[in-house]
């Protein structure tokens, strides 16, 4: 099916099997951002979890793409311009996921921004705190009274970004509201770590789970009945305990923080190159005659440093650099590729192709 424009949000999400959940919070983010965006963009789904996706196509007969077929699709409709949103907390190995196979795509659109998972910069987590403070502290007071205490319980992961939540805790400590702490299931800091960072707070606990989905993990491992679930561990330890299993995606506040990552990614959009024409560079490329120069005060933003080691050019992102070779001649200076419209040699000379894509 074709689309009625020829531009693109594909929203991206873990996903769950939860079919009520689903609509609560994912279904919540994509018809907020088509609310915000569905006029002059088509809002479309994928997961990346295919486990999920394989469930509740035997189960449900419910078809989701996962990121690959849906980018598929996307090209198959004539989609030329694509916003990629993911839904997910930090940028751990699913959001590396998705990185790598728009990349491996990026060739086949004119232009393609992937925007970032909820906590990625500084004022992400200012931000957070913010929404926690306007939804969450609220929700809690509700159910337990004032002066109660908060955990929230994030997934973890053995990837790097698992530092997120001790960098949200920390900022927590610092600079948001007093009593309230962050856990994970699956990484640091475990329950026990939380435990002893919760000595001296209010015995009465509200448990929130840190994710934008309330599934399996929420239900089960957080507020569940199990000896070793998040709930049993802290009525051991002697706290009064209250469950409040709604997903991020169900507050309003969260969504207009992954609403305002799209707008961010779209303004990233209108400064990204095109390959066909436009503002960009078009799809054939001239090699130029111009040495690179140590630039000591920024980098290439290609990233891409030459055969000589060197990672930065004067060019500012003009130019990216090739190692040595300029007309299939090796010389021992650096040569870069120029993405000007016109022969730099103004000279008519046959145009090369670049032997790879923009």
């Amino acid at each position: 099916m074709a689309c009625k424009n020829d531009r693109a949000i594909l929203v991206v999400s873990f996903g769950t099997s939860y079919n009520d959940n689903r609509s609560k919070t994912i279904g919540a983010i994509e018809r907020a951002i088509c609310e915000a965006y569905g006029d002059s963009w088509e809002v479309r789904r994928a997961f990346t979890s295919r486990m999920i996706i394989r469930k509740l196509a035997e189960r449900d007969g419910k078809k989701i793409d996962y990121v690959t077929d849906a980018l598929e699709r996307l090209v198959a409709d004539g989609v030329r311009t694509v916003v990629v949103q993911p839904t997910h907390i930090m940028n751990g190995e699913e959001y590396d996921d998705i990185e790598e196979i728009v990349e491996k795509y990026r060739p086949r659109f004119d232009k393609v921004v992937v925007g970032k998972p909820l906590l990625t910069a500084l004022e992400d987590y200012c931000d957070v705190i913010a929404a926690i403070e306007a939804e969450l502290v609220p929700a809690a007071e509700e159910v337990a009274g004032k002066g109660c205490s908060i955990v929230l319980a994030g997934h973890g992961s053995e990837h790097f970004a698992n530092a997120t939540y001790s960098q949200l805790q920390l900022m927590l400590m610092t600079t948001g509201p007093n009593d309230i702490f962050v856990t994970t299931v699956e990484g640091f800091p475990e329950y026990d770590d939380t435990i002893v960072l919760m000595e001296g707070a209010a015995k009465k606990v509200v448990l929130f789970p840190f994710m934008v989905v309330a599934g399996d993990h929420a239900n089960n491992d957080i507020a569940g009945d199990d000896e070793d679930s998040l709930k049993s561990v802290l009525i051991a330890e002697g706290y009064e305990v209250h469950c409040v299993v709604k997903g991020l995606g169900e507050f309003k506040a969260f969504r207009d923080l992954f609403l305002g990552h799209v707008k961010a990614a779209m303004e990233e959009l209108r400064t990204t190159r095109s390959k066909r024409g436009g503002r960009g560079p078009p799809s054939v490329f001239y090699l130029r005659n111009s040495v690179s120069r140590s630039c000591p005060s920024r980098p290439c933003r290609w990233g891409t440093p030459n055969r000589r080691g060197c990672p930065r050019t004067w060019c500012r992102g003009r130019y990216r650099c090739r190692g040595r070779l300029f007309r299939g001649r090796t010389r021992s200076r650096t040569w870069c590729i120029s993405i000007s419209r016109a022969s730099p040699w103004g000279t008519g000379r046959a145009p090369l192709r670049a032997p790879y894509p923009l």
